[in-house]
């Protein structure tokens, strides 16, 4: 009967509750540091794999590219369209537009025309191309 001569609390903090609220905050705080650190390593794992991906990608696009400069026709295109090569016989023109720097206008894509050469002699090519230079615009 000593258990009816002891009236039980209500809404207060019994002795096992106390223990119970202590045994969990331990084990939060000591699993708080390895599940930060698992999700940092998940991130970075993501961000790797991420990366991987983009170099992959890259890679490719390079390889690409590569195949390319293994034709010749494409390597004729991009000299003449970078370097401003032409071939003989065909008539490279320069537009100029007004207010535009003599600097601007070397850097300005040149696009061959072409033509077809003639029986005429080297000379007289070059006697034209000189005449053609000369002439007002």
């Amino acid at each position: 009967m000593s258990a009816a001569r002891r009236p039980r609390r209500s809404g207060g903090l019994t002795g096992r509750a106390l223990v119970l609220g202590t045994v969990i905050v331990l084990m939060a705080l000591v699993l708080a540091s390895p599940l930060q650190r698992y999700l940092q390593g998940r991130s970075d794992l993501n961000q790797a794999a991420q990366r991987l991906h983009d170099t992959n990608v890259r890679v490719a696009e390079l390889r690409r590219e590569l195949a390319q400069w293994n034709d010749p026709a494409f390597v004729e295109r991009q000299a003449r369209a970078r370097l401003q090569f032409a071939r003989p016989g065909d008539r490279v023109y320069v537009v100029v537009m007004p207010g535009m720097s003599k600097s601007d206008a070397s850097r300005q894509q040149v696009r061959p025309v072409l033509s077809t050469p003639g029986k005429a002699s080297w000379q007289s090519k070059a006697w034209t191309t000189l005449q053609v230079a000369d002439s007002p615009p």
